[in-house]
């Protein structure tokens, strides 16, 4: 494990997203994430802007709005901005911290890499993006 990537590694290990990642590929996935701290209320998302972040939640949760009607409380454990990352959309509703929140950022680059390098991140956003259309 790289010295400093520690704690991001192990916030890693604990999400859904990289379940059975190996240690050096969760080593090699902490080298693309950002750690992201922000207060309740804080803007993450604005709906029909473009976005160029996926947004891992580690603790704490997100509410999502579309049009200014509530659509879904996100949790620690899940991630918001896939479609966005995926489609190369700009951003289908506005995202708010419900509470306090940590996050891992991924930006545009670093987001073509991860899920070049690892097929299975894309097959569960991919996934993830088809249930929260379903559900829409």
């Amino acid at each position: 494990m790289t010295k400093g990537r520690g704690p991001i590694v192990e916030q890693l290990r604990t999400h859904p997203l990289f379940d059975g990642l190996s240690d050096k590929d969760l080593d090699a996935v902490a080298g693309l994430v950002e750690p992201l701290q922000l207060r309740a209320g804080a803007t993450v998302m604005l709906e029909r802007y473009h976005g160029e972040q996926l947004l891992v939640i580690v603790s704490g949760s997100v509410e999502v709005t579309r049009d200014g009607e509530h659509v879904a409380t996100v949790d620690a454990g899940s991630f918001v901005g896939e479609m966005g990352m995926l489609r190369g959309e700009d951003r289908s509703a506005t995202v708010r911290a419900a509470s306090d929140v940590k996050m891992l950022t991924v930006d545009r680059t670093s987001f073509d890499d991860l899920v070049e390098r690892f097929p299975v991140i894309r097959s569960r956003l991919e996934d993830e993006m088809r249930a929260r259309e379903d559900g829409a």
